[in-house]
């Protein structure tokens, strides 16, 4: 069988949705497999060899874990497919799948593929009427290949993802069990470990009071002042106009007692990152201070990490038992927190739910997943949800611009009220505990698109290829820094966002900035495995409590 190469992906597509309706209309009969049209049971016969056909001559990348290599397992869908192309999932209906694809996608079907479809629309109605019908013009069509080609075929069309209407607060979101890997992550299928499960069977509701609670505490620390002037003190002897200024874990209310404290020292009044200092100098400042530090009384382990993406000085204030990690940039961070504040208060369930996942995050034992990856990962949910707006949605008409460095950071602190958003109520805590590691075990696909708190949905990783022009128009500030570059001599891994990673996560305001970009393909694929687990006991134990 011919099949044009660059669709190819896409018939492949197709027919795993014929494959899987057509089994899911064969199993509901089930002893009563006589009463089948005969025209049904031909169509299926012809469709599996097709794909059949397929697979051994094409070898495609989609494989469903834990499943045998019989076809009827291998492309069963229960109740939607993942459009490859923006990842909206799509109800297993012909008319939904044509009317969607027909959108962004060109496919050219073959012959084979043609002939197998005859009679499928043929089959005899049962009892109950079905709304999944096709209308006589695109039955028609797809019979006939100029036809069919002239209805799907379109211009390339970006289209922003349906936002998922979020399940009401008695009912739990489902785990969808069945989830079909478009790339090429590394399988990994270990159980949850018997402490990850520990934590799991503790309630919830007790875990984040007790936390939150705690972390109350070590935000409003009165230590943090005394930190800040004996370091300012140290440095005014050579730079007067030195400030520090905090940011980080232990503001947002997420940290535990062993967590740093992220500090910005601004030496030369360079908030604003007008000044942009090369690695060389900013490497020149921490061994400087550096210096300074171990010569102090209130310093210790004083070492300086040159090799980061941004170089930071780590030392430990033994007068307040704080490990410190001081950065010598610009105000950026600090931005980054202001906004993740602003979303807690705005949402408080929001918080409570990336304390839960932060700590669940722990159980993972992964050096490069950090907590703001799954605070952005957490917020990104919320967005999805429309409980949460968008970056953009909040800067846009917000006054003048004020720029760090390159990236506007401003934004119009609106109200719920002013949003249209309701208040999530905390007795729904579960529901949305729940929903995020069913979210993110069975309906994002890590392996084609990327969380974006920017934006609120989700755009595609290929789109961030600077060699094309598909980044999301919405991104005025990325695609401007992308023409100031001279591409020859762009750094990979300072200036071009890496968007080829297992995992992208993209900064809300720094947008070249993929802050998962250290985590490998196992390490996503056994978050994903983790968060399918994680879901399906944490139900389990939703519904022994109920």
């Amino acid at each position: 069988m011919e099949l044009n190469s660059v669709n190819s992906e896409q018939e492949l597509f197709l027919l795993n949705w014929e494959i899987g309706d057509l089994i899911k209309k064969l199993r509901k009969f089930g002893s009563k497999r006589l009463e089948i049209n005969p025209q049904t049971l031909n169509s299926l016969e012809n469709l599996v060899v097709t794909v059949d056909t397929f697979l051994k001559n094409k070898k495609p990348t989609n494989k469903c874990e834990g499943q045998d290599n019989g076809i009827f397992d291998k492309f069963f869908f229960s109740r939607s497919v993942h459009c490859k192309q923006c990842n909206q999932a799509i109800s297993t209906s012909k008319p939904v799948l044509v009317k969607h694809l027909k959108e962004h996608v060109c496919i050219t079907p073959s012959q084979v593929l043609l002939q197998a479809l005859k009679g499928f629309d043929k089959e005899k109605k049962t009892s109950k009427p079905t709304t999944d019908k096709l209308t006589q013009t695109e039955v028609k069509a797809k019979i006939e290949p100029g036809k069919l080609q002239k209805l799907l075929s379109t211009s390339k069309k970006k289209v922003k993802p349906v936002q998922v209407v979020v399940p009401q607060i008695d009912n739990r979101p489902k785990v969808d069990k069945e989830y079909v890997i478009q790339g090429r992550l590394r399988e990994y299928t270990d159980g949850l470990t018997r402490r990850t499960k520990k934590f799991l069977n503790i309630e919830p509701r007790v875990f984040i009071k007790e936390r939150a609670t705690k972390c109350s505490e070590i935000a409003n620390s009165s230590s943090y002042d005394a930190v800040l002037t004996n370091l300012e003190g140290l440095l005014k002897v050579e730079h007067p106009n030195v400030k520090g200024h905090l940011f980080g874990s232990r503001l947002l209310g997420l940290a535990d007692d062993a967590s740093d404290l992220d500090i910005f020292v601004d030496i030369y009044s360079n908030y604003d990152g007008s000044v942009k200092y090369s690695r060389g100098t900013l490497q020149a400042f921490i061994l400087k201070f550096e210096k300074i530090l171990k010569k102090s009384d209130s310093w210790s382990r004083v070492v300086p990490i040159i090799s980061a993406r941004t170089p930071i000085l780590r030392a430990w204030n033994f007068k307040e038992k704080i490990n410190c990690d001081m950065m010598f940039t610009n105000g950026l961070s600090l931005s980054n927190t202001v906004l993740t504040l602003y979303f807690f208060d705005l949402q408080p369930v929001c918080y409570y739910v990336t304390l839960y996942v932060k700590e669940w995050s722990r159980y993972l034992r992964m050096a490069n997943l950090n907590s703001y990856t799954m605070t952005l990962m957490t917020i990104y949910y919320f967005q999805e949800y429309n409980l949460l707006p968008s970056l953009y949605e909040l800067q846009t008409d917000c006054g003048d611009g004020c720029y760090i460095t390159q990236w506007k950071t401003n934004f119009k602190r609106k109200s719920l009220d002013e949003l249209g958003i309701p208040l999530i109520p905390e007795c729904a805590l579960e529901t949305y505990i729940l929903g995020f590691f069913s979210f993110y075990g069975s309906r994002f696909c890590f392996e084609t698109n990327v969380v974006c708190p920017f934006l609120g949905w989700s755009p595609l990783k290929v789109d961030f290829d600077p060699k094309h022009n598909d980044i999301p128009v919405q991104m005025e500030d990325l695609r401007a820094f992308y023409d100031s570059l001279d591409m020859k001599n762009a750094s990979p891994l300072h200036d071009l966002f890496a968007h080829k990673k297992p995992m992208v996560v993209q900064d809300p305001f720094e947008l070249n900035h993929n802050v998962a970009k250290g985590l490998v393909s196992v390490d996503v694929s056994k978050i994903k495995q983790y968060c399918i687990l994680t879901a399906e006991l944490l139900e389990e134990n939703f519904i022994h409590v109920r």
